[in-house]
Order: structure tokens, then C-alpha cells, then sequence
């Protein structure tokens, strides 16, 4: 009698060999590929975790979780060189929670983004950001909002005030460190960005804008006037380069004051992004402006695409990058 082969069981043995034989090779190929990695140099296997956990931060988060070695590396070599954005409530409580478990990490914060869309009167929430900010003191380059930044150049200015008055309140081990924060560490800090949506103006021995040398303000739709005209009276020691990015519909009102009268300001820019109904606006006060500051002033136009806070992680490597956008016409 002819046996009649079992097609089904051909068929299933198949493809377990062909399981078997996938598996194999994934299995050669992650020995391999572990193995290369762990046979380069330490110095390079640093430098190619080093560009890659400071393309972004969801890159940075990625590396973290492939290996406990990876991870151990590059929280060390990127953190120094990776611009971390925080603009979400969810974002600040975590940031703030890494912050005070990794003081030795937490020191090596050199670019951020501290931003989150909350409330002003959201006081404890305000309370954390000053935290944040204290326990970063080797930060070089600073986004804040306005909000923010009063009350942080307040405290840093003025200790005494803030522990008399309790700006940062707390209790326990919270209220402790912050007290012992208070004192001016930021030396490093030399570039910062203002999101203006709150009136402010620098504190008259304020330690922070004695020392920053570029100055990028932010404008807020929401306000009838850009930049606060507080603003303008005070005048700053360092400063190189002032920019403000303009609000669409809203003529600036720069005015001849102690600000452009920094002893050290070298150049002054608007950066506006142009829309077809704006080029009246735009035209009404550029040569005003040209007028009042001279040589000093160039107007840019800011691509769509090129967000602000794009536009911040170029200064982070490159602080005078808005004078390479293109010039308005």
C-alpha cells in the first residue's frame, strides 16, 4: 500500500526549522553585536553614546534603557550636552523628582528649558521650578517665564528677603534645602531667554543679569505691549547681544533707555515671522528702529518651522545663531 505523506506535518516541521534557524541567527547577531560593542576602545564606544543621547531627549531616554552599562555612561557624558525641554506639568514633576535624587547629575545641567505650561498662581508649582533652578548651578544656558524668573532673581539677589518673607515655602527637609540654596551659585550661566508673559524687570543688584552676556526675550500674544517697558531702564554690564522675538500683530516698543546703553551691547536684533498681511506692520516700524539704533540693529525673518524652541537649542551650541536667519526684506 502507498503511504500518503502528511502534508500538514511537513508543513509545521518546516517551519519550526525555519524558527529555529531565525532564532539562531538573532540570537548570533545580538552575541555579535554586543560582543563588537564591548571590544571598541572605551574612548570611542564614549563618543558615539556621547552624539547619540544628546540628539534629543527621546534618544537620551531610548540609550537608558538598553543596557545597565550604556545607561551608567550616558547619563555621565550626555547630560552636559543635552538641551532638556520642560514645558508640561507632568515633565516638571518628574525633572524635579531626578533633580533631588541626582545632586551629582543634577550639577552637570548645562542647557534647559524650564518652561511648563502652568499657571501663575500655581504656587507650588512655582515653588518646584525655583527649586529646579537652585539645584542646577552649573547651567549655562536658561529658558524661563518671566513669572518665574522674578521671583528666582528676587531669592538670588536678595536671600535674606526670601528667607524673611518665605517666597519658597516647604517644611522639613524641602524647606531646608532651599533655604541653604539661596545664595548665588549660577556663575556659569551667561545665556538666558525670557518668555514674557507677566511684567518684570531685573532686580536692581540682581547677581543674574550682571553677569549674562545674550539676552533673547520671547513675546506673548496675549500682552497689548512688547518688550515690558520696565525693561528697558535697566542697563547691563555683560551683554553682548539683545534679541526679541516680535508677537505677530504687535509693533515693538523699543524706546531709547538704560538697556541700549549697555556698555558692551554690540548688536540688537528683531525676528519677526512674516506673514503676508504683516508686511505693513513690519515696514511701519523697521525704519524707526533703524533710526534709534543704528548700525547695531538687524531685522530677521523666522521660518514657520523654525520653532522658538528650535531655535534655543541652536543657541545652546551656537549663541549667536539668530544672526544667521535670514535677513527681513
Amino acid at each position: 500500500m502507498i503511504s500518503i505523506p502528511n502534508l500538514s506535518d511537513e508543513f509545521a516541521t518546516s517551519l519550526t526549522i525555519q524558527d529555529r534557524r531565525q532564532r539562531r541567527l538573532l540570537e548570533r547577531s545580538k552575541k555579535s553585536s554586543s560582543l563588537y560593542l564591548d571590544h571598541l576602545p572605551t574612548e570611542l564606544v564614549l563618543e558615539i553614546l556621547r552624539l547619540a543621547g544628546s540628539l534629543s531627549q527621546s534618544t537620551f531616554r531610548c540609550l537608558l534603557l538598553t543596557s545597565k552599562r550604556i545607561n551608567q555612561l550616558v547619563q555621565l557624558e550626555c547630560i552636559p550636552l543635552l538641551p532638556i525641554l520642560i514645558t508640561k506639568e507632568a515633565q516638571l514633576l518628574s525633572f524635579s523628582s531626578w533633580l533631588r535624587s541626582n545632586q551629582i547629575l543634577a550639577n552637570q545641567v548645562k542647557y534647559l528649558w524650564l518652561a511648563p505650561d502652568i499657571s501663575p498662581s500655581a504656587l507650588e508649582y512655582i515653588q518646584m521650578i525655583i527649586v529646579c533652578l537652585a539645584l542646577c548651578p552649573n547651567v549655562v544656558s536658561l529658558a524661563c517665564n518671566s513669572h518665574d524668573l522674578v521671583i528666582w532673581d528676587l531669592i538670588s539677589s536678595d536671600p535674606e528677603f526670601g528667607a524673611r518673607h518665605s517666597v519658597i515655602g516647604g517644611a522639613g527637609q524641602e524647606q531646608a534645602t532651599t533655604t541653604s540654596l539661596f545664595s548665588w551659585k549660577h556663575l556659569s550661566l551667561k545665556h538666558l531667554t525670557v518668555l514674557e508673559k507677566h511684567h518684570w524687570q531685573p532686580h536692581r543688584d540682581s547677581m543674574l543679569f550682571s553677569q549674562i552676556q545674550t539676552l533673547h526675550v520671547i513675546g506673548c500674544d496675549s500682552w497689548s505691549t512688547f518688550p515690558c517697558t520696565m525693561l528697558h531702564t535697566h542697563s547691563l554690564l555683560n551683554l553682548r547681544d539683545l534679541s526679541f522675538s516680535v508677537p505677530r500683530n504687535l509693533t515693538p516698543n523699543i524706546v531709547q533707555g538704560n538697556l541700549l546703553q549697555s556698555p558692551n551691547l554690540k548688536r540688537i536684533a528683531l525676528v519677526v515671522q512674516v506673514q503676508p498681511s504683516q508686511n505693513q506692520l513690519v515696514n511701519s516700524f523697521d525704519p524707526s528702529m533703524r533710526k534709534l539704533l543704528g548700525d547695531r540693529y538687524t531685522l530677521f525673518s523666522r521660518p514657520r518651522r523654525w520653532t522658538e524652541t528650535k531655535m534655543w537649542k541652536e543657541k545652546c551650541f551656537d549663541s549667536g545663531c539668530v544672526w544667521g536667519l535670514r535677513r527681513y526684506k
